[in-house]
Formats: structure tokens, sequence, C-alpha cells
């Protein structure tokens, strides 16, 4: 049993927390964007001014997380998070809007250090043939604190205001980095003597010499492209000035999309713990895109609700079939530094597709974001859906 573990058990709950936390500040701060300037160009420069130092230092978190532990890593970027939002919530208490910015920018830079780590954690702790397993339990509480985490958050928004949700964000990362106190792993294999430079090119050139992980990251750094900007500045835009509704309203629909790929974890379950099949994967993506595409005929909030649960299944498909499948095809040293690059094709693009949505939005209707978004990402997906179908695990002697 996973949960018998000790190991497992410290990052898991440990994972939960800043899980939370995640959740409640990514309601609460686009709502302060919004309720501080009324801009979608605002929220849109936020987001950006997040995504963009995340986007360039992931590959050099990667090769931290292999280099020093990713527990390490994980603990010092728990505390600086809550640390930026314990600021960030006493300058906002103070009407100094421009503090904003510099926090957006530091939540980036510290997310680009944690992702990395927390995606190469997991098959340190357990077993090849435990980690599909490991995958779904992780993935799908996420997506279950998905469900709970934005409503709570639109909630506490509601009840207590913008500010003072971020100072619960901030605790919740506290408790993060505690369970992570706890934890203690061996060292990798990987040489500390060895420079700094040339540990980030063994990842670089793994990726490169393997053409389906390489086609993956563009479809990814493309696919996210179309939707990161329609999902994270269309959606509260939408919530805010078409239908009319609150933060609670906002947070329900996030909320859809997280109970949708929840569904979706459990149906890629299904599969079994190795048959993990890239053909599913690509029926997955055009689920996704299809769901968030069709958000433009969304005339009330109940069918944007129902199209948001269609788009999550997809999503949570997809996500559960090639993370098992990329962590299984790379060696334990190299998959702090593998995965920062695949999350660089997740992240590269997100600030200019968020700020492209804010100034799209701006002059044309809100919903146009979403079929344009869609038809971006399937653009991508049409174009390397092969490479997707091609990946098959490698076997064990890589692991």
């Amino acid at each position: 049993m996973l949960l018998r573990s000790s190991k497992f058990l410290l990052v898991y709950t440990g994972q939960l927390f800043s899980l939370l936390a995640d959740n409640f500040y990514l309601i609460a701060l686009p709502w302060l964007v919004l309720k501080a300037t009324g801009s979608t160009l605002a929220l849109g420069s936020v987001f950006a001014l997040a995504a963009f130092p995340r986007a360039l230092l992931l590959p050099f978190g990667g090769v931290w997380a292999d280099r020093i532990g990713q527990r390490r890593i994980m603990f010092v970027a728990s505390l600086v998070r809550g640390f930026v939002l314990l600021g960030l919530a006493a300058f906002l208490a103070q009407d100094k809007v421009w503090a904003l910015y510099p926090a957006a920018f530091l939540l980036g830079t510290a997310s680009a250090f944690y992702y990395p780590a927390e995606g190469s954690i997991i098959p340190r702790i357990v077993t090849s043939e435990q980690l599909p397993s490991a995958n779904s339990l992780v993935q799908g509480t996420t997506q279950l604190l998905g469900i709970l985490g934005p409503a709570l958050g639109g909630v506490a928004v509601g009840l207590l205001g913008g500010e003072d949700t971020l100072l619960v964000a901030a605790g919740s990362y506290a408790l993060a980095a505690i369970m992570l106190l706890f934890l203690r792993l061996q060292k990798t294999s990987v040489a500390e003597r060895a420079s700094f430079f040339s540990q980030l090119t063994e990842g670089i050139r793994v990726v490169w010499e393997d053409p389906a992980l390489r086609w993956l990251i563009l479809i990814i750094a493309f696919s996210n492209f179309g939707f990161v900007g329609p999902f994270f500045v269309g959606i509260p835009t939408l919530v805010r000035e078409t239908f009319g509704l609150g933060a609670e309203a906002f947070g329900t629909l996030t909320a859809a999309f997280s109970l949708g790929s929840l569904g979706g974890i459990s149906l890629a379950a299904l599969t079994g713990k190795l048959k993990i099949k890239g053909k599913l994967a690509v029926i997955a993506m055009v689920i996704t895109n299809l769901g968030i595409g069709l958000l433009f005929l969304a005339s009330n909030f109940t069918l944007s609700l129902g199209l948001l649960i269609v788009a999550g299944i997809g999503s949570g498909m997809q996500n559960i079939l090639l993370i098992t499948l990329l962590q299984l095809r790379t060696p334990k040293a190299l998959l702090g530094r593998v995965m920062s690059l695949i999350l660089v094709g997740s992240f590269g693009l997100s600030p200019l597709s968020q700020f492209l949505a804010g100034t799209f939005a701006e002059r044309f209707e809100v919903k146009l974001l979403f079929p344009v978004g869609a038809m971006i990402s399937l653009a991508a997906l049409l174009l390397g859906a092969r490479w997707i179908i091609r990946l098959e695990p490698h076997n064990q002697a890589t692991l």
C-alpha cells in the first residue's frame, strides 16, 4: 500500500497543502486584480509576469532538483511562496496595487524551481510497478482539491476578502514546508562535481535524441498557448462581465473543470498499470479542446459548467497517460531535467498567451477567445499526433 510508505505519505501530504494554497491564491489573485483595476489587460499582464520567469528558469530548476535534491528545492520554494503572499496581503491592505506585479514575478520564479522537483520526486520514492498507481493517486487528489479548493477559495474571498484569503494560502504553504522537513531521501547518482552547464545540456541531449519526446514538447507548447490565456483570463472575465456573477461562480467553474479531470483520471486508470496508449491521449486532447472551444456558444452559467466538465475529462485522461509514460522513458538521475523541459513546453508560451488573451478581450467579445484558442491547440495536435501515438515505455533498464 502506497499510503503505508512514510516517504510517500510525507510527500503526498506536503503536496496536498501546497495544492490547497495554489487553488486559494489562484482564485484570490485574479479577483483582486479585476477589483483594483477593472482591466483584463492588467489581469493578463499579472499572469504573464508570473509565467515569464517560470518558463525561463524551469530548465535551471530541473538541474538543481537533480543536483541538490527534490526535497530541498520543494521546501525552500514553499517557504518563499508563503512569504511572498504574506507580503502581498500586507501591501494590498494599504491599497498598494503595484505590489501585485513584483509578487507575481516572485511567485513565478519560485514555481520554476518547485514544479520540476515535484514532478520528479514520486519516481524516486516508489517502485516502477507502483508508479502508475502513485501518479493516479496524486493526480486524482490534485483534481479533488481542484474541485474543493476553488469553491472554498471563492467562498473565502466572498467572506474574508481577497487579502485574508492570501493569508490562508500562505499558511498552507508553510504547512507544506513542514511536511518536507521530515522527509529523508538518498542522493541520486548525479555527480555534483560535474558542471552545472554539462548537467543542463545532458537533459537537453536526452530529449533531443528522442524524436517522440522532442515533438511532444512542441505539441504541448502550442497546445498550452491556445489553452492558458483563454482559461485563466477568459473564464473570470466571462463570469464577471458577461454573466454578471461573483467570485463564488468563478470558483465553481474552475472546480467543474477539476471535477471532470478527476473523472478523466479514473478512466485513464482503467487502461492498466503499463498499458499506456498514445491514441487514447490524442483522443483526450481533442475532447479537452472541444469543451473549451464550445464555450463560445455558452449562453449561461449552467452550459459553461457542463462544457468545462467535459474539457476536464479530456485533460485528466491526457495528463495521467502522458506523465506516466514520460517518467517511464526517463532515467531516474535525469528526471528533474527532463521533466523541467516538458514543463518549459507547458509554460513557455504562457506569458504571451495570457498577455494576448487580455489584449484580445479588451478589443473583442471575450467569448471569441475560446474557439480561437481551441483551434490553435487542435492545429498543433494535428501536426504532431503521430508522434504521441508512437510513445511507448522504454524497458525497465532505463529506470
